[in-house]
């Protein structure tokens, strides 16, 4: 068998009766149920060529299990998020029956749309998850080789330019392990998933679930009340978390409600996490003293580069920690290298680095085996990281290069102010002027002309907003980060006067 397969684990760990997948509902699966109903449904295709499959889902359970179904047959597979509009579903529908040879659909999708679907048929599968409560037993031939299986994501640069992405299992296995040194993750750490299986982030956490034989639990939609209700009943819980979620989790005050037994490592990943809540952190879980608090950084392409536990740490809170053991990390501007304390590109060559696109292989990407990572940085004289912010997310004002980020991490310090994005407006005089998009925790008059007070004495002229527009909500993409994508389109083009 091959150590780098999926099904391969899956069958080592039901031998031993370990592994087992609980689902945010408290349901209990254990590695016996799901590999009977893996086996059912492989035997269904054995005799078939299939090389390209989509799974198109929002049921994570659905998704792992098609995962080990597909590592049978070694194919490319693609994961995408089913809740969309009925436009959008149809259209995406028929663009994957065109390249795939099977389509993975919920029950509930092929009701509802019963009479698009239907001269489409002989391609799609539909999974019950009420089977897996088969009694039938499989028992596995020694002799079976399962080959490898390779994962096309679209996740790389979601919020602002989406990137096409192959990551096999080879890789993901290499990631797992990594991760399991590199946060001393354990098998009878309770490991949960609280972002969409359509990420990188979630597959990589099934995989360090799957190498250690560790309990999986699947949180499909991720709320604080949710996630505070999983972490009570469970014990040495490891959380990969998003800094928005860390966010929700922070006012919601979980550490009131949760005992330290409870929670093993929290690890923030996919976006930057604010200082203040960092600060928030340390100062309510300084009680808390078995436990770890991650703050990380790194990319698709290359998997983890940086991280340091915040609780614990002689190091800057606004950096983003050590570079990773088997990483580095140059910083260069137009081609050259930079001393320390000087921003520019960061470039990064990691062990990890996952299969890229030929356009993507080119020197615009690479210097030497150092990968251009989209973002912007420096390194200080003790060879710690500081992220400053993407390269997409520049405003060059008479060719000064401002950070949106650092304008929005200033304006977030009012405590009148929920959230905020700053982006950049074209402008005759001076190129580009930064406008800020506001969310106040209370929509009135006073607040806003205290926020305005609060901006005008906080920037110099060429950092300061220009224009300020008030909203009721922030839209943000499935991983509930902000989509910048979205402000980036609708008001990076349009002129600002003054």
């Amino acid at each position: 068998m091959n150590k780098d397969s999926i099904l391969e684990c899956l069958i080592k760990h039901n031998k031993k009766k370990i592994f087992s997948l609980e689902d945010e509902n408290l349901r209990k699966y254990n590695s016996q149920e799901i590999k009977n109903l893996v086996f059912n449904i492989i035997d269904k295709f054995k005799k078939k060529k299939i090389k390209k499959v989509i799974i198109f889902s929002d049921n994570s359970l659905e998704i792992i299990i098609n995962i080990f179904v597909l590592s049978y047959f070694g194919c490319n597979l693609r994961i995408d998020d089913v809740n969309t509009s009925d436009k959008t579903f149809k259209v995406k529908f028929l663009e994957y029956y065109k390249k795939n040879d099977l389509i993975f659909l919920p029950e509930y999708i092929k009701k509802k749309y019963k009479f698009f679907l239907e001269p489409y048929k002989k391609k799609i599968q539909i999974i019950k998850i009420n089977e897996l409560n088969k009694k039938k037993l499989y028992r596995t031939n020694k002799n079976l080789i399962f080959k490898n299986i390779f994962f096309n994501n679209t996740t790389s640069g979601t919020t602002a330019n989406p990137k096409e992405l192959k990551i096999d299992a080879k890789n993901y296995f290499k990631r797992a392990i990594y991760a399991i040194k590199q946060y001393k993750i354990q098998k009878n750490n309770t490991l949960i998933i609280s972002t969409p299986l359509t990420h990188s982030l979630a597959i990589k956490v099934l995989f360090i679930s799957l190498k250690l034989g560790a309990k999986l639990i699947l949180l499909n939609k991720f709320t604080a009340k949710k996630w505070i209700q999983i972490i009570k009943n469970n014990m040495n819980c490891v959380s990969f978390l998003t800094s928005s979620q860390i966010k929700n989790l922070t006012e919601s005050q979980f550490y009131k409600k949760i005992k330290s037994n409870n929670i093993d490592s929290i690890i923030s990943c996919a976006d930057k996490l604010d200082l203040i809540i960092k600060k928030k952190l340390i100062s309510n879980l300084k009680n808390f003293k078995a436990i770890k608090f991650y703050d990380t950084y790194g990319t698709t392409e290359t998997d983890g580069i940086s991280s340091y536990n915040v609780l614990n740490t002689k190091l800057p809170l606004k950096s983003v920690g050590k570079i990773n053991k088997s990483f580095d990390i140059k910083i260069f501007k137009n081609g050259k290298q930079q001393k320390p304390n000087i921003i520019g590109d960061i470039y990064c060559r990691s062990p990890l680095i996952c299969e890229l696109e030929k356009s993507k292989t080119s020197k615009n990407f690479f210097i030497g085996q150092y990968y251009k990572t989209g973002d912007q940085g420096y390194i200080n004289n003790k060879k710690t990281l500081f992220f400053t912010g993407r390269d997409n997310n520049i405003i060059i004002v008479s060719g000064i290069n401002i950070y949106a980020e650092k304008i929005e991490e200033i304006i977030k310090k009012s405590k009148l102010i929920e959230e905020c994005i700053v982006v950049g407006m074209k402008n005759k005089n001076f190129g580009q002027l930064p406008m800020a998009i506001i969310l106040l925790k209370k929509n009135n008059n006073l607040s806003k002309k205290k926020v305005e007070d609060f901006i005008d004495i906080s920037f110099s002229s060429y950092e300061k907003p220009r224009k300020i527009i008030y909203v009721n909500n922030i839209k943000r993409n499935k991983l509930d980060k902000i989509n910048r994508k979205f402000y980036n389109k609708n008001y990076s083009n349009k002129f600002l006067s003054l």
